[in-house]
Order: C-alpha cells, then structure tokens, then sequence
C-alpha cells in the first residue's frame, strides 16, 4: 500500500543569513500559510533543509550545511545508516557508520527515517573523500543558488517537542 502523498506548500527565498543559524534562508510566506515547524524543505533537486521558525508572513529553513544541523542518513548502496552533520562549509561531513561499512565515493546518500524527523528515502547528495581523508556529501540541492523552495508537511515530529508540531485550530471566517 503506497504511503498516501504529502501535503507541501512552495515559498520564495527572500533573504539568507541572520538569526541564529549561520546557514539559512528567509522564506515569504503569504498570510494564512501552510508553513509549520519541522517540515522538510526541497528544491527541485534534493533535500535542502529543515522550517525551524515560523512567523505570521514568513518561515525559516536552516540548511543541511548549517553547524546545527544533524540528519539521519542511509548510503543507497550499502544500506548503512550515518549521521550528516552541517560544517558550515558548502559540504557536511558523514560520520558514525558502522565498522566495516565504510562510504565509498560516489555511494549515493538519502534521509533515513530514524528518529522520525525525516522520511526515508528523500534524495540528498553522494559520499566524496577529501584529500585529509574526511567523507563528505556533495548535496544534490543546489544551496548556493536556492530561490524556491518546497516545503513537504509528512506529518512527522521526531525530534521536535509536541507543542512545536500542533497543527493550528482552522480560524472561523467573519
């Protein structure tokens, strides 16, 4: 049985920077949006990002390279799970796979479902080796050049606290 398709709400990149996170992006939000804390944000290519402010006509998404940023990963090939972890540089690291897995370069990466705070499965990057010996994604999203972005609602908490996902009561038209 097919998991039944999200509900996503497609936003404008108005500004980057600021806030707290080093690596994030504004995103104008009209009035009565659909926008809520914990979606995930894509381009048209891959896995951007997290919504981890929300505002009356706007949204936050901190990027999958900010230092904050930590999610749970699966290497296509393999099948082994990994942590990407945001370096505020233009590629997360991998890290914490499992002895004797080790990433192979080019190895393609997507999100894993552990913790609930991703879907499985989302397309993110594939493993690239440093010369210091350091794995690292290259992202699919193209954050540098990000100007819209879709923001998926699967309906997941994970590692957000209840009152951060409460979906809002519908407001009474007068």
């Amino acid at each position: 049985m097919p998991d039944a398709a999200p509900a996503f709400t497609t936003a404008r990149v108005v500004a980057d920077g600021g806030g707290t996170y080093a690596r994030a992006v504004l995103l104008a939000a009209g009035p009565n949006h659909a926008v809520r804390k914990g979606q995930v944000a894509l381009d048209e290519r891959g896995l951007a990002g997290r919504v981890t402010e929300v505002g009356t006509r706007s949204a936050r998404v901190v990027l999958a390279t900010d230092i904050n940023s930590r999610i749970p990963v699966v290497l296509e090939g393999s099948r082994a799970r990994a942590m990407m972890v945001g370096t505020n540089g233009a590629r997360p690291r991998l890290q914490y796979w499992p002895a004797g897995s080790r990433p192979q370069e080019g190895d393609r990466v997507v999100t894993s479902a552990e913790a609930n705070a991703f879907p499985a499965g989302l397309p993110v990057g594939v493993v690239r080796w440093t010369g210091s010996g350091a794995a690292e994604i290259e992202l699919f999203a193209r954050l540098d050049r990000l100007d819209v972005l879709r923001l998926f609602d699967y309906g997941l908490g994970g590692i957000l606290p209840p009152e951060a996902v409460a979906r809002p009561e519908p407001r009474a038209r007068r």
